[in-house]
């Protein structure tokens, strides 16, 4: 294919973007709806090739189906020969943005934080592809485009075994099918590339990772990096809480893991440094169920802390993080009980934690009429569009107040809310929204 000619008497074909093992990428335009169009030609060998085209064609009829905001939108295919050359294009809306790759070309490690944040977002929209029964295969930071308003987009979901590479998971390279764990794999040397500058090598090397990156973050990258299928996470919405629970837990614990001085007095430390969790204000829980039992370990170490006990040891690494070491299969059931015992229910009055928010949402619901509507759950944005985070907030109920930081003429997209989202709050509360402002894209992912 060439610049300058005109597919089905419809699509022009502009600018050349690149190309791969499978085939190029071309600008172009749409002269029927006037806009601008991405079109995802295969190369000539595979464009003969009956198979091929027709798992090419399956691929973006699956991917049109979906309609997710942030995937492609797939809305037409093209098959023709011109002259000798047979020509097999699927045809997108052009996304406005540049690739992840050239976001992180600078090679400068992001923020843990960044990273689970970013993370959580692309698998969550993973997850709505899986759940359509579509995977995607070939996810690599050249199929993330970064939007112009700092939102992300996946592109070019794979229709044939990728070539071997640092993002493709061991059983796609051996020619098993594959599943959604696949994804999570490549997900996992994104977030590995993210942290260090650098693709990982051989499944990566949690010792490669930055200093400053907690042990949680590296257990978690190479928990999603495992060769083995199985003992990674057990799926992309899986994931997703993990990246955010580690993340909320890092900014709950995290003054108490630093070492203080000698002589300091940890009951003083605690008592200005630490956030308190108490009954009247639950703490902020990820979107996703998993993991939530580690909050009432969280908020019972805090208050420990601040009624004077000293710390001296805290037992991570021990079968109580399940981003890093626990069960090998790496599967988390929401529906499981917190203590995991079959007898739980007889005894949940002495293990629910008494910053429970599900405790708290039924003392006031006891001391409201028993027809009074129920609070509604805070819609989960961050690493959404500053404006579109305003907007989904204010359709559901809740006023927002946006917190900046840093210059610059450029929202990136929100860093943290709270409350945090899949909580509950009274309708008509305020939202606290933390946004960095930045002269350009790509620093909303740079430290």
């Amino acid at each position: 294919m060439e610049t300058g000619i005109l597919l089905a008497d419809r699509y022009t074909v502009d600018e050349h973007v690149g190309s791969g093992p499978t085939g190029s990428v071309w600008f172009g335009h749409d002269t029927l709806l006037d806009k601008p169009v991405r079109i995802k030609s295969l190369s000539p060998e595979l464009a003969c090739d009956d198979a091929a085209r027709q798992r090419f064609r399956t691929t973006a009829v699956a991917v049109a189906e979906l309609h997710h905001p942030s995937i492609i939108d797939v809305y037409d295919c093209v098959e023709e020969r011109r002259g000798d050359e047979a020509v097999s294009c699927q045809i997108a809306t052009r996304v406005e943005g540049v690739p992840l790759r050239d976001v992180l070309s600078a090679g400068d490690a992001w923020e843990a934080s960044a990273t689970l944040a970013f993370i959580a977002e692309i698998a969550l929209v993973l997850h709505d592809a899986h759940q359509a029964g579509v995977r995607h295969h070939n996810l690599t930071p050249d199929n993330l485009i970064v939007r112009d308003d700092g939102a992300v987009t996946v592109v070019d979901f794979a229709f044939t075994t990728p070539p071997p590479g640092p993002y493709v998971a061991p059983e796609l390279t051996r020619g098993e099918p594959g599943g959604e764990m696949s994804d999570v794999f490549s997900l996992g040397a994104i977030a590995f590339e993210c942290l260090t500058g650098t693709p990982p090598v051989d499944g990566g090397d949690p010792s490669t990772l930055a200093t400053d990156v907690s042990p949680a973050v590296a257990a978690l990258v190479t928990r999603a990096l495992t060769p083995r299928p199985g003992a990674r996470f057990a799926s992309a919405q899986v994931l997703a809480a993990e990246c955010q629970q580690v993340d909320f837990t890092a900014e709950v614990l995290g003054p108490l893991l630093r070492r203080p001085t000698p002589g300091t007095d940890l009951v003083a430390v605690a008592a200005s440094d630490v956030v308190v969790v108490d009954a009247e204000t639950p703490p902020p829980v990820a979107k996703r169920p998993t993991g939530r039992w580690r909050l009432g370990l969280a908020a019972a170490v805090l208050a420990a802390v601040v009624a004077g006990a000293v710390v001296s040891h805290l037992p991570f690494g021990h079968g109580g993080d399940t981003a890093g070491g626990g069960d090998p299969a790496g599967v988390v059931d929401s529906s499981s009980s917190p203590t995991g015992g079959a007898d739980s229910s007889s005894s949940a009055a002495s293990t629910k934690p008494l910053n429970d928010p599900s405790s708290h949402r039924a003392s006031s619901h006891r001391a409201s009429s028993s027809h009074a509507s129920p609070d509604p759950t805070v819609p989960y944005v961050v690493g959404h569009d500053a404006h579109r985070a305003a907007g989904e907030l204010s359709d559901a109920g809740f006023n927002v107040n946006t917190i900046t930081s840093g210059h610059g003429q450029f929202q990136c997209p929100v860093r943290d809310q709270s409350p945090n989202g899949g909580t509950t709050a009274p309708s008509g509360s305020t939202v606290d929204l933390t946004v960095r402002l930045a002269n350009n894209v790509r620093q909303c992912y740079q430290p």
